[in-house]
Parts: C-alpha cells; structure tokens; sequence
C-alpha cells in the first residue's frame, strides 16, 4: 500500500527470495526468484537503457563477477509441480516475471558472456537483472547484483548503480553534480574491465584450440 499510494521501494538480490505468499508484493517488485545462477563467473551484462541514473554510467555494457538470478516465468500450476518452485525453499511463485510490466535496465548478454558451467543459461535467451516499474502512484527498482560483501564497499561502479536506483526511486536529485566526476572514473574502469574480459576470452579460445 506504502507504494501504491505514492512511495518509493528499492529491492536489491535477495528481496526477490522472500513474500512468496504475498502476490501483491511479486506485482510490486517484478517478479520472485527461481534459482542462482553460478557464483564467482565472470557475466556481460546488456545495459538495454543507458539514460537511467542506475545504468547511465555503464556505457552499453558492464562486465561484472557476481551471483545473478533467474526468475519464475509464470504462476506456479499444480499440474507442472516442478516448474516456477524457489529451488532453494520449495516456495510455489505466484506470479511470473513478464517484462509487459517492467521496463528492464540490465539483462545478461549471452552473445558476450561465457555460458561453460552456467545452469539454465542458453544463447540467446532473455535474462533481465535490474529493471524498475511504475506501481500505483509509486515506484519500484530492483536489481540482483549484490551478493558479494566486497561488491558493497570495493566497487564504485555497483554503488552507483544502486544509489542511481535510489535517487530516481524517491525523486532525489540534490547533489547529482557531484557525481559528474565518479561517473567519468566509472566509465574509464569499465573500459578496463572490457579490455580484460576480451583478454581472457581469447587466452581461454587458444587453450581450447590446444586441446
């Protein structure tokens, strides 16, 4: 009701692992948590929009080691017990991500990402990551990265990202200016981010070539 009747609400990695009997709070945030995807892989992420606050640093993509998810895509169904389960819990979804209702930000680049070892993760499927909706009179954002203690006090990148989130959830934009010159430090970090990723995929294309 808080959001509805016109607050902001911010959800980051395991606000989607919880609620389960509460549909209307899947509604409001996007969607539930199906399953992890593999932790301590190295993930391309597609920034689908490069004006939001949360994503207008990246560039069109941001490479990035982190734990990601992977959502219900519809209500649980008694004759499919099996499909849209919390694997973790045994949590039924009740309700499916669609992105009908959200606009996505992030979604993994498959194209870019190396898919070796990666459960439920197929070339050329649709994996969104951080998206935000209107809800009511409010707003939401939510994104899944932050498994990593370390990505909260070590990467200048990802706190922008989440404090980008906050400022367009609760219509905070004092102080933007301030944040020109961490945004342009980002930008040449991601830069180096993408030379290394490259670096690593050729390194790995040889070695395969070897063997």
């Amino acid at each position: 009701n808080f959001v509805n009747d016109g607050g902001g609400f911010v959800g980051v990695h395991c606000a989607a692992l919880t609620l389960y009997n509460t549909p209307e709070f899947g509604e409001m945030l996007g969607g539930y948590f199906r399953q992890a995807i593999q932790q301590n892989h190295v993930f391309v992420l597609n920034v689908e929009d490069t004006d939001h606050p949360a994503t207008r640093m990246l560039g069109d993509s941001w490479p990035i080691v982190d734990e990601l998810y992977l959502y219900g895509t519809a209500p649980w169904r008694a004759d499919r017990p099996d499909e849209n389960v919390d694997v973790l819990f045994g949590n039924q979804i009740p309700i499916g991500f669609s992105r009908d209702r959200v606009h996505v930000l992030l979604s993994i680049d498959t194209g870019k990402t190396d898919l070796g070892g990666l459960d439920g993760v197929q070339a050329g499927g649709d994996y969104p990551q951080a998206w935000y909706q209107d809800f009511g009179e409010g707003r939401s954002f939510y994104t899944s990265l932050g498994h990593r203690d370390d990505i909260w006090s070590n990467d200048p990148v990802f706190r922008a990202h989440v404090t980008g989130g906050i400022r367009r959830r609760t219509h905070v934009t004092r102080g933007i200016r301030r944040w020109t010159h961490v945004t342009r430090g980002i930008r040449r970090r991601t830069h180096v981010l993408r030379r290394r990723l490259r670096r690593r995929h050729v390194h790995r294309r040889r070695l395969r070539r070897r063997h």
